[in-house]
């Protein structure tokens, strides 16, 4: 008897394990933190690294299409590296899985780290442009995200997506006055950025 209440337990136990299987809705909120480090526009300080840092909420549509907006803020070099909000970016980030690395099975899940590239066209709103046309700078941000991937169902494998970026920003409209002593008010930028995303879930099962 004991023995057949053991082997009932181990099956009810088995289904439960097995009988939860979660996939993601459309449903998802993320933040998104960037370092940016270029070289400064001001003429005083022209050989000078100005980094700058971009925090901002995103939103994943579909398979490959990612809005973000957020605010940016830099160090002046020329008020003591005084910390300022320089202005709000907007952009859709295009996004392509390329391959998968360091493949590797562990216990009955196969985990790999997921390589994609992508391309962001970006809209900047300078508050603190010289002049009012300067304001307004469209710029392409373009590099390669890394992210792990895992087999299976799990919850937490589903709910959240963490993602680290490399990338370079170039700036494509270059606004300068007519004797071409103006520097451009956004600059060419190298940087690095964590991606943290969460998807609402349900079990597929129930």
């Amino acid at each position: 008897m004991t023995k057949a209440l053991a082997i009932l337990f181990l099956i009810l136990s088995i289904h439960h394990v097995e009988g939860q299987y979660y996939v993601r809705t459309k449903k998802n909120l993320g933040v998104i933190g960037m370092y940016n480090f270029g070289t400064s526009n001001s003429s005083l300080t022209s050989n000078a690294l100005e980094p700058s840092f971009q925090v901002g909420l995103c939103r994943q549509i579909g398979k490959y299409a990612v809005p973000e907006l957020g605010i940016k803020v830099s160090q002046n070099a020329l008020q003591n590296n005084s910390t300022q909000i320089e202005g709000l970016f907007a952009d859709v980030h295009f996004r392509k899985n390329l391959l998968k690395l360091n493949q590797r099975k562990k216990g009955a899940k196969c985990k790999a780290e997921m390589l994609e590239c992508f391309i962001t066209p970006e809209y900047h709103y300078l508050f603190n442009a010289a002049r009012i046309q300067d304001k307004n700078q469209v710029a392409l941000r373009y590099g390669l995200g890394l992210y792990h991937l895992e087999s299976g169902g799990s919850k937490k494998s589903r709910a959240w997506l963490t993602k680290v970026e490399v990338y370079h920003r170039n700036n494509l409209v270059q606004l300068q006055n007519s004797l071409n002593l103006s520097p451009a008010p956004l600059n060419n930028e190298f940087g690095i950025a964590l991606r943290i995303q969460h998807f609402k879930t349900y079990d597929f099962l129930k």
